[in-house]
């Protein structure tokens, strides 16, 4: 499973199925409560933003194409480490991509432009994974107390969402990196890197010999 399937499962996991209550003005086209149609919100992509679309028709694999094009790939996650692309991924979803560098970049101490350059890089690699992730914890609360549309229905859902992606992220960040000490391990490894395609060459070779190793 790649670095990106295993943060969209996870992001899924936390948006939910079709929905259209009319409270939420992410289910209207115009993004104002009772004002254009009603048109909902299914895997976490809303009427809102993607007023197009035939959002009670999408199919789980339009979604994952539409994040991986529209937030995963402009956010710069690809470059990241497991757990803080996984985190920075889904405040992107949840808050938009601008908005989301800047939590990351307010997090480690890096100039708030909204791009991820090569001083942002150097800081995250730099930064201890801890105080990173409680501060991007604490940007993104502070951020939903600030919003003037903020109530009991969904504050505590959004506040409970960023706790529950915070621990994710750690976990993954505390995840044991395989040092191979043999042959067959390193082409274990291999095999097994999101940059080799199961069923290439690469992969087919790599099988044959671990199998004769």
């Amino acid at each position: 499973m790649s670095n990106y399937d295993r943060a969209f499962e996870l992001v899924i996991g936390h948006e939910g199925g079709f929905q259209r209550d009319p409270r939420d003005r992410g289910n209207w086209t115009t993004g104002r409560i009772g004002h254009g149609v009603n048109k909902g919100t299914k895997y976490g992509i809303t009427a809102m933003a993607y007023p197009h679309l035939d959002i009670a028709n999408l199919a789980v694999e339009d979604a994952k194409g539409i994040y991986f094009d529209d937030y995963w790939t402009p956010a710069g996650c690809k470059a990241l480490p497991d757990g803080a692309a996984y985190a920075h991924f889904d405040a992107s979803v949840n808050h938009g991509v601008s908005r989301a560098i800047k939590f990351l970049q307010g997090a480690i101490g890096a100039g708030p432009d909204g791009i991820i350059g090569p001083q942002t890089r150097r800081k995250i690699q730099e930064a201890n994974p801890r105080d990173m992730f409680r501060n991007m914890l604490a940007l993104r609360i502070k951020f939903y107390m600030d919003l003037d549309h903020l109530n009991d229905i969904y504050g505590l859902g959004w506040s409970r969402r960023s706790v529950d992606v915070i621990m994710g992220a750690m976990d993954m960040a505390r995840e044991p990196v395989l040092h191979p000490t043999n042959a067959k391990d390193l082409l274990a490894a291999y095999i097994n890197h999101k940059d080799v395609t199961p069923g290439s060459p690469q992969h087919t070779i790599a099988g044959a010999l671990r199998d004769m190793t």
